[in-house]
């Protein structure tokens, strides 16, 4: 037995333990004990293949991330030689052990510390996180959550968008991302209030994701605020003017709004077919007269706690209306949502949700070249959302790559691509693999005009300007190769 490491639960956050042990692809045996307790996991490269814990019974994944049940005194030990027998189960990814373990064994009280410092600070998924969300387990309440998560937005707000979603689920959600690296996260958003100070002061210490540094700054008020007098942080108003009673009726109607059910459209005021121009501006007029530190003090008549939920929604909507893919499938779903049932509504979102995970999937094997891997994902996201152009067209192009023998499969993926620019004109992406297609053909001048327009439609489009730099290169070599033929070697050649 070699023993690698050695401490306490407490000496850092468990999870990042457990995600450091799997990042260094271990394989050993994870010994934990307290008293006559004792678990052990074994891994082989990363991955948790055995376990040996007081759960006896079932599959190796629930008894496997019943270790986050053991409290912070539990030790532990980290040994390269493996004793525990492997199961005959599938090998579980630590992400899955790790979600699955918070949400099911850790106690509230443990979670509610270690995510304090997250409270008001902007969490969003990281760039690279796409791809590997699969590997968590996220169930059918869960994968809203994340949806939500692609655009900055506090823990605080999180919980509130998803009222309906247990807070510790959507605690454990962010925990585990953060905890794996997926997730990322920003300086706060605005000063908490002394309760919530006084909270994470007291909670911060063993098991914070950050540094007790950062924790601190993180908790500690704006030294400007502490020593301003109360009285001095609004603004006077003349007397005849009954104090904020503009802003409470604004509020009231959103709240109102809100209640009947809107969409992002008119949650912002704009029409459908507002310019994206348009979208901003009324994003940052809403943020600006919504932001939780403008309606906390509002009397609203009991309705507090749902206008703390405004800013929430309107970063939400902003967050769909200003991406354009977004914005297309949630346009694709308010038209075909019609007289839908609430159930009817979250499949249709699941659908979605389901249709950009298998996206990014085939990104990620059409990086790696794995053609016919790339192809099965799109083809599942134009399964789950038809009606967004970009899946056709990376459909298409999958199917083109593939395939062998390029003339059996011209047909379909010509096809494929003229559904992708029906769907998404103003999508450069329909336009960029008919492009290179075109190219492959040598049909230079076919080429030359959609790499023309992705580049119209996106400026900064890299992979259009590569390919036009190779066209005008293949067209100036072109240019003097000509005379050559006519020269002398080509009149000893027709001689």
């Amino acid at each position: 037995m070699a023993q690698v490491a050695t401490g306490t639960i407490a000496d850092r956050p468990f999870v990042r333990t457990v995600y450091t042990i799997a990042a260094r692809r271990f394989t050993g045996d994870l010994r934990l004990a307290r008293g006559n307790e004792q678990y052990a996991l074994g891994w082989h490269r990363g991955f948790v293949v055995g376990a040996k814990t007081p759960v006896a019974q079932g599959p190796l994944g629930p008894r496997a991330a019943a270790i986050f049940a053991m409290p912070p005194e539990t030790t532990f030990t980290l040994d390269d030689e493996s004793k525990v027998p492997s199961d005959s189960d599938e090998p579980v990814d630590p992400r899955w052990l790790i979600y699955n373990g918070l949400k099911l064994y850790y106690a509230a009280p443990r979670l509610d510390a270690e995510v304090a410092s997250l409270a008001t600070r902007p969490l969003k998924l990281a760039a690279d996180a796409g791809g590997l969300l699969t590997s968590y387990g996220f169930e059918d309440p869960d994968k809203p959550v994340v949806v939500t998560l692609r655009e900055p937005i506090t823990l605080e707000d999180l919980i509130a968008t998803h009222r309906g979603v247990d807070a510790h689920r959507v605690k454990a959600i962010a925990y585990a991302l953060l905890a794996t690296d997926a997730l990322e996260v920003g300086q706060p958003t605005a000063a908490p209030s002394r309760a919530h100070s006084a909270r994470r002061t007291s909670t911060a210490g063993a098991g914070s994701p950050r540094s007790s540094k950062s924790m601190r700054a993180a908790s500690a008020p704006p030294r400007a605020a502490t020593a301003a007098p109360r009285a001095a942080t609004a603004p006077p108003r003349a007397a005849s003017v009954p104090p904020d009673d503009e802003a409470v009726q604004f509020v009231l109607e959103k709240l109102d709004a809100l209640a009947s059910n809107t969409d992002h459209f008119q949650l912002l005021g704009l029409e459908r077919s507002a310019a994206d121009a348009d979208v901003r501006t009324a994003y940052f007029h809403l943020a600006k007269r919504l932001h939780p530190d403008r309606v906390r003090n509002l009397p609203l008549g009991g309705r507090e706690s749902e206008a703390q939920q405004l800013f929430a929604r309107i970063n939400e909507a902003f967050g769909v209306l200003s991406d354009k893919r977004k914005r297309a499938a949630y346009l694709a779903n308010l038209e075909a949502r019609g007289d839908m049932s609430e159930e009817e509504e979250q499949q249709k979102m699941l659908d979605i949700f389901a249709a950009e995970e298998a996206y990014q999937l085939g990104e990620l094997a059409l990086r790696r070249a794995s053609w016919h891997e790339a192809f099965e994902h799109f083809e599942t996201a134009k399964e789950k959302n038809p009606d967004e152009g970009d899946h056709w067209a990376l459909l298409g192009w999958a199917r083109w790559c593939a395939a062998a023998d390029k003339a059996s499969v011209k047909r379909q993926v010509k096809k494929e691509l003229r559904k992708a620019l029906a769907l998404s004109p103003k999508s450069p992406t329909g336009y960029y693999y008919r492009g290179r297609i075109a190219q492959q053909e040598e049909d230079a001048e076919t080429a030359r005009s959609c790499f023309t327009t992705v580049l119209e439609l996106e400026p900064s489009h890299r992979g259009a300007q590569s390919e036009m730099r190779v066209l005008d290169g293949r067209a100036v070599a072109a240019e003097q190769e000509a005379p050559k033929k006519g020269g002398l070697l080509g009149r000893l050649k027709r001689k």
